[in-house]
């Protein structure tokens, strides 16, 4: 286990770069989910495999300012199938209007 001067504080973590603890979680939460969505390793190496841990050591290090990694394809694409379902629906509608 990690000696207690060896863990992160928030004033580690918030630097220069963030303006309140706010902007900094919002942050974090967006690389992590990024790491999740993508399916990317993490761009440390920590005994621990817990992403938001991950997440946090990557932005300490600056590891976190590479470009985002690609959202593999099979992720849900919302709009997509709203369009789908709309294109789908939209000759029924007129076979009714026709009657």
């Amino acid at each position: 286990m990690a000696e207690h001067k060896d863990m992160m504080t928030n004033e580690a973590l918030m630097s220069d770069r963030f303006c309140s603890q706010f902007d900094l979680v919002n942050y974090a939460i967006g690389v992590a989910q990024d790491m999740v969505k993508s399916g990317r390793p993490a761009r440390v190496q920590t005994e621990i495999q817990n992403p938001a841990y991950q997440t946090l050591q990557e932005i300490t290090q600056g590891k976190d300012l590479l470009p985002p990694a690609p959202v593999l394809e099979e992720e849900f694409d919302g709009d997509a199938e709203q369009a789908e379902i709309e294109s789908q629906a939209a000759p029924e509608k007129e076979e009714e209007a026709a009657v």
